[in-house]
């Protein structure tokens, strides 16, 4: 779920302009598919396109990565110039389900000190279509610590009038069925918001 902050930072660095600004596929097979294309910020934030965010990291560099994520206040991530692309994947970064509720509602709320366009902009590609009735605004993630995969979908509905806030962090007990997992995390997030009154 760093794609969330990662995104602000980009935007409020320059690195990339809008939802409309393009990575290029280098050619070379990647992970998924899906990858394996040409596309913009809002899509590769849709389809959580490693390579992208990657490519975002390293254009950021670490000084002014560093800068935005004190000015955030994002905590527990732990990067330098070894690790300034897959720090949010593997390594010692941490962060909670409280603190992902905290950082989404500062963003909601428009308390994060970054430019409110840019804001605007992240809300846009967040926006999830076709999987509630009701607004849906989310990201999911994904990592691996010691052969354990985690997952998470984290985000903000506007349901019956209220606003709920909502970080669904599963993982693996062993490594069958890693497939059906990828769905599981977002799954039952929708399954419990569906049960809320």
């Amino acid at each position: 779920t760093y794609k969330i902050a990662n995104t602000l930072v980009g935007l409020s660095t320059g690195v990339v302009e809008n939802e409309n600004s393009m990575f290029y596929w280098d050619g070379e097979e990647k992970a998924l598919d899906v990858w394996e294309e040409d596309m913009n910020l809002a899509r590769a934030f849709q389809v959580s396109c490693v390579p992208c965010y990657q490519h975002l990291a390293r254009e950021v560099g670490v000084e002014r990565m560093r800068h935005w994520v004190d000015q955030m206040d994002y905590k527990e991530m732990d990067f330098d110039e070894e690790n300034i692309d897959p720090f949010w994947l593997m390594g010692k970064s941490r962060i909670s389900p409280f603190q992902q509720i905290d950082f989404l509602q500062r963003i909601f709320k428009g308390e994060l000190k970054v430019d409110a366009s840019h804001v605007e902009i992240l809300k846009k590609i967040m926006r999830v279509e076709g999987k509630t009735d009701y607004p849906l605004y989310a990201k999911s993630g994904w990592s691996i610590d010691g052969g354990v995969y985690m997952g998470w979908y984290v985000g903000r509905v506007e349901k019956d009038g209220r606003e709920l806030y909502f970080a669904t962090h599963i993982q693996t007990q062993d490594q069958e069925n890693i497939g059906d997992f990828v769905n599981y995390r977002i799954d039952v997030s929708l399954e419990a918001l569906d049960l809320m009154k």
